[in-house]
């Protein structure tokens, strides 16, 4: 595999585009990638106008929506757009602007339709720490550049989609001149399926990985794809797309990660669980625990959250997560019958109105789940050692979390402070990442 596309960057370029089924009609345009997505200006109408019965050529405007859209710069290289929607103008000489959800650049694609992805985070590099890409011998005045991938680690998932960790180079050398930067990848393989499910199905929950391993957010940086059919000497397609990310920064380093405030769980470089069992174990919880996790982790992709929310979506993803576990009933179902039917003749010994009697029964026969704090209590309990040093330091914590949802939930309610509301937060994530391993399977990741 190469790694040879920049980085997923803003960009402007003109060309020719056409329609896949009308490549003769290729119109002169502009693709532009930017905060508001990718927009595609043409100097002619994308569609060919068609000729009506009365002989009249053209027609009305109309949305329109096109599954694909081909193209090829001015710089040589081929484009293929997906998912795209404009205001289709069928009279020649007319300027069109259409809108894509996907751009594809380094090649022309038939269908909709990957079986391999590599994609880079800008974390994963100090979450890994690969070995270093330059040989050379002591005292030796020259070097070699490794250029070669590596693949550091593999394994395969219950439906046979393969996951790699891989390294490579990337950059450009001459005679006169050498430029190479290393990059870090997690590759994914398996049977064919649409960009969408791509990225719901392998992008994200790699990203989420990350996310709570690292306690930060974590950046997409760069998505290369391939189709079945393409051909493996070619360079992947390199994906570009609008999506809700953290601003721009410097590239993180290992030091980032490894010291003593870093909010980091766990890294490649020193986790004690396998490769094969940590990414194995994360995408079985993620298929099972899927609002959990995405309660988990919104925090990180929204980080201009305000607390109060942040707070909201820290708990309600624990409380998914503890309502996963097999049993949230109270009372078994032969005691909860015997509690409904002792409240029920006390009601009727009171003869109030029918009506309300009735109410009241049919209330309490539905209400058999736990409450609140008791699927706090087993949460923290759940986190092992974590949980019971939790619980030993503040034995109230459980009923303090609940107050602090109530007060977010409804803001006339009284509640703790901002502060002491962080420091609930943050003691709530750790039990919610301890109690998804446990509901994984997989071994204690302490």
């Amino acid at each position: 595999m190469r790694c040879e596309a920049e980085w997923m960057e803003y960009f402007t370029a003109q060309g020719r585009f056409w329609l896949p089924q009308q490549p003769r009609r290729a119109v002169h345009g502009g693709l532009t990638f930017d905060e508001d997505g990718i927009r595609l200006e043409l100097a002619d109408s994308l569609r060919a106008p068609v000729a009506r019965a009365s002989g009249v050529v053209g027609g009305s405007p109309e949305w329109a929506a096109e599954p694909m859209v081909h193209g090829r710069l001015r710089d040589g290289n081929e484009v293929t757009l997906l998912r795209v929607l404009g205001l289709s103008m069928p009279t020649e000489g007319v300027q069109e602007t259409w809108f894509a959800d996907f751009t594809l650049t380094g090649g022309l694609i038939g269908d909709d339709a990957f079986s391999q992805m590599v994609v880079i985070f800008d974390y994963l590099m100090p979450w890994v720490q690969p070995p270093g890409i330059l040989r050379s011998e002591l005292l030796s005045s020259s070097v070699t550049v490794e250029t070669q991938p590596t693949v550091l680690a593999e394994t395969a998932l219950d439906d046979g989609t393969a996951v790699r960790l891989v390294t490579g180079v990337a950059g450009r050398w001459g005679d006169d001149a050498v430029h190479a930067d290393q990059w870090c990848g997690l590759e994914v393989t398996g049977d064919p399926k649409p960009i969408i499910d791509v990225l719901n199905e392998w992008a994200r929950p790699l990203q989420d990985l990350l996310v709570v391993c690292t306690g930060r957010p974590v950046r997409l940086e760069q998505v290369l794809l391939r189709t079945p059919e393409h051909d493996p000497r070619r360079a992947p397609l390199d994906l570009s797309f609008k999506a809700v990310q953290p601003a721009g920064r410097a590239h993180p380093a290992a030091v980032h990660l490894d010291n003593y405030d870093a909010p980091t769980l766990l890294t490649y470089a020193a986790s004690p669980l396998p490769f094969s069992t940590l990414i194995g174990g994360w995408f079985g919880l993620s298929g099972r625990l899927s609002d959990a996790v995405t309660l988990l982790c919104g925090p990180y992709y929204a980080p201009f959250i305000y607390s109060g929310h942040r707070y909201a979506s820290t708990f309600q993803s624990a409380e998914a997560l503890a309502r996963a576990a097999p049993n949230t009933r109270e009372k078994t179902p032969s005691q909860h019958r015997a509690r409904v039917e002792a409240v029920t003749a006390a009601l009727q010994e009171a003869q109030l109105d029918p009506e309300i009697t009735g109410w009241a029964v049919r209330v309490l026969q539905g209400r058999n789940d736990k409450p609140l704090r008791q699927l706090m209590e087993e949460l923290i309990s759940s986190a092992g050692e974590a949980g019971r040093e939790l619980l030993a330091a503040a034995p109230d914590l459980a009923d303090r979390l609940v107050d602090a949802r109530t007060s977010v939930s409804h803001p006339g309610a009284e509640g703790p402070g901002t502060l002491t509301r962080y420091w609930l937060g943050e003691a709530l994530t750790w039990c919610r990442v301890y109690g998804c391993w446990q509901n994984s399977g997989s071994p204690s990741a302490t």
